[in-house]
């Protein structure tokens, strides 16, 4: 499967938004095959993929 195939498979697990008081701080938690992971928006995710084109790529 493509990127764009795993992506809606993440939608059709879940996605669940959590915002936090008084903060306003946004982190969402996406249920992936083998275990859950962590999203900051526009900051960060504990994905793989991340790790791979976003931190070793810089």
């Amino acid at each position: 499967p493509n990127k764009a195939d795993k992506v809606l498979d993440v939608i059709k697990k879940g996605i669940t938004k959590y915002t936090y008081k008084p903060s306003n701080r946004v982190v969402w938690l996406a249920l992936g095959e083998n275990r859950e992971y962590l999203i900051y928006p526009k900051l960060y995710c504990s994905c793989l993929n991340f790790y791979k084109e976003v931190v070793i790529n810089q």
